[in-house]
């Protein structure tokens, strides 16, 4: 079984994530400053606009704008709902806490993929 705190983490992404929906809807939009200062676009280039894409249900559009943050939202949306699910099936309860003792007990890994993920995408968006 999840343990508490590792229960409440997974049912926690589904409401942050509308809350940044309509952060991202009333915040203005604005250039990202490594266009106003080398005219290129960062790794999180499109971010925003991906985000808001996401959740509108354009999924190329968002795809497009920014892989990275189309993924990850996907990843924590399914993590998000199987979280809702746990307490109900053994199977995505049991999944869950693989997961949890797998990835979340090395955050230095963990860190190390995102960043590395980051760093390819922005040389990607530079290569293009």
């Amino acid at each position: 079984m999840l343990t508490r705190l590792q229960y409440r983490l997974f049912i926690s992404i589904p409401p942050l994530l509308v809350l940044g929906y309509f952060i991202a809807k009333i915040y203005p939009q604005t250039t990202c400053p490594s266009l106003i200062l080398w005219n290129l676009e960062c790794a999180m280039c499109g971010g925003t606009r991906s985000y808001l894409a996401f959740h509108n249900l354009n999924w190329s559009v968002a795809l497009t704008l920014n892989p990275f943050l189309f993924f990850t939202l996907l990843s924590a949306w399914i993590l998000g709902i199987f979280g809702f699910v746990s307490p109900h099936s053994v199977k995505v309860n049991r999944g869950l806490k693989r997961l949890c003792l797998t990835f979340l007990s090395h955050p230095l890994i963990i860190t190390f993929v995102i960043i590395s993920l980051l760093i390819l995408q922005g040389i990607i968006r530079l290569l293009r």
